[in-house]
């Protein structure tokens, strides 16, 4: 099942790095925006995909959300993301990586 967008958004180039998402409406601050959904597998499977544990990642559809030190996303716990800041359309989505995976590398 694909990741649950409660925003309309689109995947374009970023000027943080590759490609990135992009809020095609305002999100108020405290809104859900993202939940992730995928199987939880060792992560040997997916091992650039979002970390659950030391040993386990989510292999969820890739978000093309980049990090942010001052992002507009926080991480809820779980599989859950809501907006930490007031999103203008056309704004980019970011994570703190950090927040859920901290010193460990990788992508999705």
């Amino acid at each position: 099942m694909p990741n649950q967008w409660l925003f309309k958004t689109e995947v374009k180039e970023s000027t943080i790095h590759g490609q990135g998402r992009f809020a095609l409406e305002n999100i108020s601050i405290g809104k859900n925006v993202l939940i992730l959904d995928g199987a939880i597998v060792p992560k040997e499977q997916a091992p650039k995909k979002f970390p659950v544990s030391l040993t386990h990642n989510m292999d969820c559809e890739d978000t093309y959300i980049n990090h942010s030190d001052d992002s507009n996303l926080a991480y809820l716990g779980g599989t859950s993301f809501v907006s930490c800041k007031n999103i203008k359309a056309g704004d980019e989505l970011t994570m703190d990586y950090r927040e859920f995976a901290g010193d460990r590398k990788f992508l999705f």
